[in-house]
């Protein structure tokens, strides 16, 4: 069993900056871990200061599966 969700990462002060993607993971911990991972990659990519960028789950998109 897994859980699938999608994600959105936002820059601050960049509205039309949102990039969403799906994760799977095998629980919420483990998605959560995920999440905290790819968010220092965008960051690092496009040289963001990490305070500045937030990552979240769509609402009503988390399913086990």
């Amino acid at each position: 069993m897994g859980v699938t969700a999608t994600i959105s990462y936002t820059i601050q002060g960049l509205p039309d900056e949102v990039i969403t993607f799906n994760l799977t993971g095998t629980d919420i911990a483990d998605m959560e871990r995920q999440m905290r991972s790819k968010k220092e990659v965008l960051d690092n990519e496009r040289k963001v200061d990490p305070q500045n960028s937030h990552i979240r789950f769509e609402p009503n998109s988390i399913r086990i599966t």
